[in-house]
């Protein structure tokens, strides 16, 4: 174990000269837990690789490095919980690994606050991202089965953009707000289920585009100037009605609301 009791890991503030640089790196260490440093100035400021396995990077600060928090290339079942991310070029960065939890972070003033590739089985839950300039939650490559819940997205470019084949994930009971684009899904992305999320006060709510089909909007709040924009896709805005409560408290769950419907 590592536990910094709060002192920083400071690198070279001048962005050119850091390249290859890294705050905190394990690699192919099972079992190593990460807690209560603050590491700024690096290329990547804490970084599990390579069958880095069973780790824990907890509590910890990460400030202006390119990737704040790395986990990658099967450094599975790894848990990211309870730190801060601000001015990185993404607040957590994981690839190429499965079944990680990844939870009571908050991410602001990055580029994107959470950034995954090649990524399976795993739980965001319970994140807060603000005001970043690109997205919230950015599902990028093939990232499949994973569990987006009650996390937050507000003031970005794109609360959730789920791109480039990421299918079969879900999305529910987040919270999306005030973004340029609420949930964006683009480029071959299939068969993700979005229920129970509050979708308000976006510019657009949902924009589906580039053959992504088959995915599955149901019981969601929708409020925005334009909630959905579905560019010639094939996809579903409602289940089979069921006899459970719906996101307005109502006793019937099918559909989404919508504040526009006349």
């Amino acid at each position: 174990m590592l536990d910094c009791n709060g002192h920083v890991v400071d690198g070279i503030e001048n962005k050119n000269s850091y390249l290859g640089t890294y705050g905190i790196f394990n690699e192919r260490y099972d079992n190593i837990t990460v807690k209560n440093c603050m590491v700024k100035d690096f290329e990547r400021g804490i970084y599990f690789y390579d069958h880095a396995n069973n780790g824990n990077v907890i509590n910890n600060t990460l400030n202006n490095n390119t990737l704040g928090i790395t986990v990658s290339f099967r450094s599975n079942y790894t848990n990211i919980i309870n730190n801060t991310a601000n001015n990185n070029g993404a607040g957590i960065y994981v690839s190429n690994s499965h079944t990680l939890i990844i939870s009571f972070n908050t991410l602001d003033n990055n580029g994107d606050g959470i950034y995954s590739s090649f990524t399976l089985n795993s739980i965001i839950v319970n994140n807060t991202a603000s005001f970043n300039s690109d997205s919230g939650y950015h599902l990028q490559e093939i990232n499949a089965n994973n569990l987006l819940i009650n996390n937050t997205a507000s003031f970005n470019s794109y609360g959730f953009l789920i791109m480039a084949n990421s299918n079969n994930n879900t999305l529910e009971k987040n919270i999306i707000m005030k973004n340029s684009f609420g949930i964006y899904i683009d480029d071959f992305s299939y068969s993700n289920i979005v229920k129970g999320n509050l979708i308000q006060d976006n510019f657009i709510g949902s924009n589906i585009v580039s053959n992504s089909n088959d995915n599955i909007f149901f019981d969601n709040y929708f409020a925005n100037p334009q909630n959905v924009y579905d560019k010639n896709n094939v996809n579903a805005w409602n289940t089979t009605k069921q006899v459970r409560t719906n996101i307005l408290g109502g006793s019937f769950l099918a559909g989404n609301f919508w504040d526009d419907y006349n």
